[in-house]
């Protein structure tokens, strides 16, 4: 990627950080209990979608993969405040991150 792709990632990263703070994080301390393992199972939801992927190839050397886990990611963005849908990526990006692809 060239240079001006970089510094448009970078405003768009910086961008939804600050909007993500400018959010009122006070009705997430509210949620009960059932509310927390609905959020809990669209997370199993994304891990599995992200682990069942399929792996294909583009050329001769090069490989892609296809996952479903966006489709929990809506759904929880449909169901849920802004607030719980973000705390929920974020929490699937982590995990995805540590445990399905490594370091």
């Amino acid at each position: 990627m060239n240079t001006r792709s970089y510094l448009y990632v970078a405003a768009v990263t910086i961008t939804a950080i600050g909007l993500t703070f400018s959010l009122p994080w006070t009705d997430v301390a509210q949620i009960t209990t059932r509310e927390w393992l609905g959020l809990g199972t669209f997370v199993g939801l994304c891990l599995l979608g992200e682990a069942m992927a399929v792996d294909y190839s583009i050329g001769p050397n090069r490989t892609a993969k296809s996952s479903m886990a966006y489709l929990p990611l809506l759904a929880c963005a449909a169901v849920y405040p802004p607030q719980l849908a973000i705390l929920v990526s974020a929490t699937f990006a982590g995990l995805t991150q540590v445990f399905l692809r490594g370091p």
